[in-house]
């Protein structure tokens, strides 16, 4: 993974260079003891950062109306900082979600940042919650949900677009924003796809970084996109 963002790397748990709302936010460092890797399937891609949840986090920071005052939930949090990140730019409330391996990652960020997090005035309601696409739970009340890096598999497709439509169900004013690399011919096309046939509307790439070029980021030469999902009427930039 691309964990290098200036001259600070994620993965050392140290304060980055990743400016959000005025503060210099750190990431929680996590020995994989400390994770059941049991429960982590497909090479255990939530324990590393991704140049999408950087991205994400980014565009956050430029646009902080869309999560100010807002319920917050982040799919396939990994580390966290796409949730940390809405929190510190003051949302009503943030779940971050992943599978069970991955929460001890959430945490760690989480408390990396909560000194900033307090001082917010008022401070965000803030949860940690096991989610799996096969089985999302139901009635959820979300205004937001935001999402990094997080097609990758085809087989994994189908789930995650049946989750975004059950958390978006058809006259819901709740929208996604979602930070995008294709990383695959058949789950790229998959996914655009199974999001038409859901009634799911997409507008984008409304802001994008190029690996190659932009600070921040290393390796590769697929560009990241950040694209606005949601039902008729509910998203707009």
């Amino acid at each position: 993974p691309w964990r290098k963002y200036g001259h600070i790397t994620y993965a050392k748990g140290l304060e980055t260079d990743l400016i959000v709302a005025g503060h210099r936010v750190a990431l929680g460092n996590v020995d994989d003891t400390e994770c059941d890797l049991d429960d982590a399937p497909h090479a255990s891609t939530g324990l590393a950062l991704w140049d999408g949840a950087v991205l994400l986090a980014r565009f956050l920071d430029s646009r902080p109306e869309l999560v100010r005052g807002q319920r917050v939930l982040e799919l396939g949090s990994g580390k966290g900082l796409v949730g940390v990140s809405a929190a510190l730019l003051g949302a009503k409330a943030v779940t971050l979600s992943d599978l069970d391996y991955a929460l001890p990652g959430c945490q760690a960020t989480l408390d990396a940042n909560s000194e900033a997090i307090s001082r917010l005035s008022p401070p965000p309601e803030i949860s940690i919650e096991a989610f799996d696409w096969f089985d999302p739970p139901r009635n959820v009340e979300v205004d937001v949900i935001v999402a990094a890096d997080v097609v990758w598999l085809a087989e994994l497709v189908a789930p995650l677009v049946d989750t975004i439509s059950s958390l978006c169900p058809p006259g819901s004013t709740a929208k996604m924003v979602l930070s995008y690399q294709r990383r695959g011919k058949d789950a790229d096309i998959e996914f655009w796809a199974r999001l038409h046939d859901a009634g799911i509307q997409v507008d984008g790439p409304i802001s994008w970084a190029d690996p190659q070029e932009g600070p921040g980021f290393s390796g590769g030469s697929i560009e990241l996109g950040v694209y606005l999902l949601g039902r008729s009427g509910a998203i707009s930039i």
